[in-house]
């Protein structure tokens, strides 16, 4: 660029321009390059002369003419260099008291060390990272030191608002926040205050005062930078956040986690991404989650969904460690640590393997039998193979005892492997999956032929009209009746909506199941027998492109069900929310009904849930309910869909309905089992040409109940 470009009379992009122009801007460039005062500098240039300096320091920023020159650009945009990542972590005048590993004090392990500073150095552009993994590994200190880093970078700035696209006189917010209720002495915050109280830097230059308690969360540092604790002024906070850290510490046993935290660190990470994205240069924004893989939240997981499929590790990172990979002494050595700091800070292991498979639906953690070398390398004999397509990890033999004794547990908590979000209802689909193949066994099939249903008003199409008759119903004798257990009497519960989704479950009791090793009141054990539940049909409804969906094609469906296909109800139920109407006309055509909110207790999908545990509920494949039940999120006030992270369907409505109809089954008072007993129940199936022609049905009138079958001879 040194002056080539200039005479020509270009860019060095190629745009044309005057050429006294260009020798301004890059003799102006010089200069400060050099070490001139920039407002010395800049004080001499017109306008056009201005803005021509900005694109050059642009096209330098992008690396167009090598690094050189961008080592120097520092002097452009800042006071003084920043440190590097490095400095700022060895340096006692930055971070160097609380990072820098001594005889007395194990600092940033070398592995962390080595992270940093090619991760997060001046250069750096990640600006959206989750750090998880093993319990104990630094993970909140390393989130505390990332984003005390990027306020260093910050407050260097020569003009910090101008810089990341503020106004004149903004206040620049970075925020550390937990989602438990913990003082924020005993938070990531007060790591923070606590690594501030020993740096020169923010005591000296930033006035933080390491005897101040900061009880209201807000601590000012300098004139234009805040470090808020996220429990104040949310409204300011969200405008003007440059830097956002969430630390799910403990998440699993907080009993009243702060569900809003997720919220406005969502959205705080979506303004980072789409408002402080510079074109060049350093961007001191960042957006960090904090979590071990045993109290990563749905929310967690969708986040690192998010970064693994963006897959752009120079702007979103995801570090997901083991204790044995980061705390190794050959590590530490490899990384150039001094021998007796290894000695008394590493971890030493022998050398031995073992594995362990995973990341099946279908079959849980599995400790494999077999001693392997480090490279998976097998050692002796008796080497079990692993299930097809599950994952494998391979741990140090020391911690054989702990996997033997808890394979799920110990995957969490020594290898940093997340086995489902802290919270969730279910946390594998393992017992889902059991219950499914009981559904295969008994030639259950999903009776729905699409996915979902779009019913309103817009045209004459039934519920009905979208099933597949033979997988549930059956003709014997000239009679048309549900095909499996058909005289059992019938649960359902409808999830209503008018514009979104809808959801309506049915089923009926199939008998008694013993249950093994139940624990008692008393602490001791004893077998009991419980219900067994089969569904009929799931289904998920949704609304037409202009109209909303249909109620009264529910009720006509009830109504099919019951006068012409030999249904019988013990009772419909349906959630307080727009339900009124619909029971009441349901009732008054003879149904029993009632009102279940699954949003104002958690019994039904508590009961839902061990019943699927315990593999007494026979179901079939239905794919939306399985895509809810495996992000239900067991909230402090009830079970919840997550929230959502970039605007995917999150929501609970078919897994309400079937929880609702099992729930309703299993506390009838008085369920009625003798059903099972039916004639017809013993009755050879049909085929599928003695019944593909059951059914001969009109289309029904939009609002009159539908005509009578015509059911060949």
């Amino acid at each position: 660029m040194t002056g080539t470009a200039a005479r020509r009379g270009k860019t060095a992009t190629g745009a044309a321009i005057p050429g006294s122009s260009a020798r301004a801007a890059e003799n102006t460039l010089s200069e400060i390059l050099k070490g001139e005062n920039l407002e010395g500098a800049l004080k001499y240039l017109s306008e056009s002369e201005r803005r021509l300096l900005e694109q050059l320091v642009a096209e330098i920023r992008t690396g167009k003419h090598g690094t050189e020159l961008l080592d120097q650009l520092w002097t452009y945009d800042y006071l003084r260099k920043p440190p590097s990542m490095e400095q700022f972590l060895t340096d006692d005048y930055w971070m160097g008291r609380v990072a820098r590993m001594t005889e007395d004090n194990a600092g940033v392990w070398p592995t962390w060390s080595n992270i940093l500073t090619e991760d997060w150095d001046l250069n750096s552009r990640i600006h959206n990272c989750v750090i998880t993994g093993s319990l104990g590994i630094g993970k909140t200190w390393n989130m505390v030191l990332i984003l005390l880093y990027r306020i260093v970078v910050c407050s260097l700035l020569r003009n910090p608002t101008n810089f990341v696209g503020l106004s004149s006189g903004s206040r620049i917010i970075y925020v550390l926040m937990s989602v438990t209720q913990a003082q924020v002495q005993d938070t990531a915050f007060g790591d923070a205050m606590a690594f501030m109280s020993r740096s020169p830097y923010f005591i000296e230059e930033l006035r933080f005062n390491p005897n101040a308690k900061y009880s209201s969360g807000v601590v000012d540092l300098g004139p234009t930078i805040q470090l808020n604790s996220g429990s104040k002024g949310q409204h300011i906070i969200g405008r003007n956040t440059l830097g956002i850290g969430m630390d799910e510490g403990n998440f699993r046993l907080e009993s009243d986690p702060d569900m809003k935290a997720y919220k406005l660190f969502n959205e705080i990470r979506t303004r980072i991404k789409n408002r402080f994205q510079r074109a060049t240069g350093i961007l001191p924004a960042v957006s960090i989650i904090a979590s071990s893989a045993r109290d990563e939240s749905a929310f967690t997981e969708n986040v690192i969904g998010e970064i693994v499929k963006a897959d752009d590790p120079k702007s979103e990172k995801v570090y997901r460690q083991s204790i044995y990979t980061l705390k190794s002494s050959d590590t530490w050595l490899g990384l150039g640590c001094d021998a007796e700091l290894v000695r008394l800070h590493a971890n030493r292991y022998s050398g031995t393997y073992f594995k362990v498979s995973y990341g099946l639906k279908t079959v849980s953690p599995t400790v494999l039998s077999g001693s392997y070398d480090a490279d998976g390398q097998p050692i002796g004999h008796g080497h079990e193979n692993a299930p097809t397509g599950s994952r494998i990890e391979l741990v140090p033999i020391e911690y054989l005892p702990e996997f033997e004794r808890d394979t799920v547990r110990a995957l969490q908590n020594l290898s940093g492997i997340s086995i489902g979000g802290a919270y969730r209802l279910f946390t594998s689909m393992v017992d889902f999956e059991r219950c499914i193949e009981l559904g295969d066994k008994a030639g259950l099939t999903n009776p729905c032929t699409v996915p979902i249903i779009p019913l309103s008003d817009e045209d004459d199409r039934e519920i009905w009209d979208f099933l597949d008759h033979p997988k549930f119903l059956q003709r014997v004798s000239g009679v048309v009746r549900p095909k499996f257990h058909p005289g059992a009497a019938r649960y359902a519960h409808m999830d209503l909506a008018t514009r979104s989704y809808a959801g309506l479950s049915i089923g009926h009791l199939v008998g008694w199941s013993e249950v093994k090793d139940v624990v008692g009141a008393d602490g001791q054990l004893f077998n009991d027998k419980r219900l067994m539940f089969q569904y009929d049909m799931v289904l998920t409804i949704t609304a037409g492109r202009t109209k909303p969906i249909s109620q009264q094609k529910i009720n006509r469906f009830f109504l099919w069900l019951r006068d012409m296909a030999g249904f019988q109800f013990s009772k419909i139920s349906a959630d307080q929310f727009q339900s009124v109407m619909q029971l009441q006309s349901l009732e008054s055509q003879g149904f029993s009904t009632g009102n279940l909110s699954l949003d104002r207790t958690k019994s039904p999908y508590y009961a839902w849930r061990s019943g699927i545990e315990e593999h007494r509920v026979i179901m079939f494949r239905q794919g939306r309910m399985y895509e809810e039940a495996e992000k239900l999120i067991d909230g402090p006030a009830k079970v919840d869909h997550p929230i959502a992270t970039s605007g995917e369907y999150t929501g609970k409505d078919t897994t309400d309905s079937a929880a609702g109809a099992y729930y309703n089954a299993i506390s009838d008072p008085a369920p009625d089992l003798s059903g099972l007993n039916s004639p017809f129940i013993n009755d050879p199936p049909p085929t599928r040409q003695d019944v593909g022609s059951m059914f001969v049905m009109p289309p029904a009138p939009v609002r009159r109940a539908p005509r009578t079958f015509i059911i060949p001879n």
